[in-house]
């Protein structure tokens, strides 16, 4: 997910910086050139987001997310082919018109192009997919996250119809895209930091928890002791140590299984087996020789703990 976002974030940000040299232009050659670059960026950026939503939606309906993106790819390979791009099979002029506070903005103005339908059937068929993922979210309980997503996409996807309105002559304004790539990486990015708070709560309660949890080793009344996958000893908790008479770093890597009665070794051995080999091991009755020499029957409870 945040991959995808960031690519878009960056795609965003190139059409920022080309959008105003096309917005300012005052010949066809360099408003076309502005407009190719920008309409590059766009397309790219709108596969990033894709698999966005993809990945935030948990890869619902990958085919469409497949399919959507073919769409933009392949609209791109003729955008780069063709001299005026897909949008337009010429530009005939320019179109400047003056804003509310005076500034003079820049619109292409030509005959739309044949392969402008194959731009407009992605366009539809990615809205339908980013509805998709909205329903599946809502359907999974998650309504905090389908908002986000849709208010990430909503505008962004109302500038881009506003976006062709403009390009067909329909609406004589200034194109509303850049904003909209601005307004979705700030939804986006508030997201990340929203995620980037909880894993920190989550991180906490872990620790808490495992704090707890070795407070309870090292305070419980029964014998704890911790072997790695080959045997060796890599944790005694204070009553081990009070019940056999070793120090802790008596035991600390040595085999467990020098550790019990020497007719009994062979048992210690094979029960680290089957434990390690997910087996159900019952209660073992092994003794534990103490460090005086004497011996100390023992029922063992026997727990693999995934490292």
């Amino acid at each position: 997910v945040h991959l995808w976002f960031a690519v878009a974030a960056w795609l965003a940000a190139a059409n920022a910086f080309v959008e105003p040299l096309g917005s300012g232009a005052d010949t066809v050659a360099d408003l076309n050139r502005a407009f190719k670059w920008a309409i590059l960026f766009q397309g790219l950026c709108w596969i990033a987001l894709v698999w966005y939503v993809a990945s935030y939606a948990r890869n619902v309906r990958r085919w469409l997310a497949v399919v959507v993106s073919l769409g933009f790819g392949f609209a791109l390979v003729i955008h780069i082919a063709s001299p005026y791009g897909v949008l337009f099979s010429e530009i005939s002029g320019v179109l400047r018109f003056e804003l509310p506070w005076g500034e003079l903005y820049s619109l292409p103005e030509g005959t739309p192009a044949s392969w402008r339908i194959l731009t407009d059937a992605t366009i539809l068929l990615l809205i339908a997919y980013v509805i998709t993922a909205l329903v599946s979210l809502i359907r999974t309980g998650e309504r905090r996250k389908a908002l986000r997503l849709g208010g990430a996409t909503g505008f962004l996807l109302a500038a881009m119809l506003h976006g062709s309105l403009v390009d067909l002559a329909i609406l004589q304004q200034p194109y509303l895209m850049t904003a909209g790539f601005l307004f979705t990486v700030l939804i986006m990015g508030l997201d990340l930091a929203d995620e980037a708070v909880k894993a920190s709560e989550l991180e906490r309660e872990v620790a808490a928890g495992e704090s707890r949890w070795s407070l309870l080793l090292e305070q419980v009344s029964l014998l704890v002791v911790g072997l790695d996958t080959v045997g060796r000893v890599d944790y005694v908790n204070p009553f081990f140590c009070e019940t056999a008479g070793f120090d802790r770093n008596d035991t600390i890597g040595e085999l467990f299984s020098d550790l019990v009665a020497f007719t009994q070794r062979d048992r210690a051995d094979e029960v680290l087996r089957g434990v390690l080999a997910g087996d159900e091991v019952p209660y073992t009755e092994i003794s534990l020789v103490a460090k005086d020499g004497s011996e100390r029957i023992v029922l063992w409870s026997h727990v693999a703990v995934p490292t």
